[in-house]
């Protein structure tokens, strides 16, 4: 019986032997590697000048998370002692110049950055990555061909392309929605002012504009409302039409049949 030994010969003849660089298996090393990178990454943010302006890594940091269920805990106001947060819970699907986007079940949920409290995440969880995060693996030749010899046109003309390479502020990613019904939350102590319902119809640099059903008004009649994206917490934009509002009737609501009756003889 022959024992084989492998190793690597030097030009001097003499054969050379590798070391191990570490003690630990294969996989603990990996998951020491990524805690070191993590710590590495976390002192850069901590060593570097505070910008508003310039949310690059954060939304790069977003981005590492997508497809990963997170919780948000969201700033909605109020006094330093009846301070409002919510919190919502969703798959995060993108994020943008200065928002993130989750999709919960029939809702994708947008806030703003200025708004994010905090975002817990679960490791563990399943990720669709490859479809929702790489999203340029698999793409149409044409559009492929596109981006390599006319890089800029194309990605100006589709907003989709343009948050996954530059990150699109959020009422541009509002102008991909408009004619979807959507609820906002705002900046308010008073619950019955902080839901604004309706569709969206515009999205501006600084505000937004929703038709919806004017209050106290029995007639249902709608109106054009503008919302600053200031006073914004978070938008819920909804895949279905929402439900009329208890005690409203829809102005498309079919009529009730008329009972059958009898014609009198002449």
């Amino acid at each position: 019986m022959k024992l084989q030994v492998h190793g690597q010969a030097s030009p001097t003849g003499t054969i050379r032997y590798r070391s191990p660089n570490s003690r630990l298996s294969q996989e603990e090393l990996d998951r020491l590697r990524e805690c070191i990178e993590e710590a590495n990454r976390l002192l850069r943010t901590l060593g570097n000048p505070r910008d508003d302006e310039n949310l690059t890594q954060l939304r790069l940091r977003f981005r590492s998370l997508c497809g990963a269920l997170v919780k948000a805990e969201i700033d909605c106001g109020g006094a330093d002692q009846n301070h409002i947060t919510v919190e919502v819970v969703g798959m995060l699907e993108t994020a943008g110049r200065d928002f993130i986007q989750l999709q919960a079940v029939g809702e994708r949920k947008l806030v703003p950055f200025a708004r994010l409290c905090s975002l817990q995440h679960d490791e563990h969880a399943s990720r669709m990555r490859a479809a929702i995060c790489e999203p340029l693996l698999d793409i149409d030749p044409c559009l492929r061909r596109d981006l390599v010899l006319c890089f800029g046109e194309t990605v100006a003309c589709r907003p989709e392309l343009l948050n996954r390479f530059l990150g699109a502020p959020l009422f541009l990613q509002l102008l991909a929605f408009v004619g979807c019904p959507v609820t906002v939350r705002l900046d308010r102590d008073d619950l019955e002012d902080a839901f604004v319902r309706g569709t969206l119809v515009d999205a501006k640099e600084d505000r937004i504009r929703l038709e919806a059903r004017k209050k106290e008004d029995e007639d249902d009649r709608l109106e054009c409302v503008d919302i600053a994206l200031a006073d914004i917490c978070f938008l819920t934009i909804h895949s279905e039409p929402m439900k009329p509002v208890a005690g409203k009737h829809d102005d498309h609501e079919e009529p009730h049949p008329e009972e059958p009756h009898d014609e009198e003889p002449h």
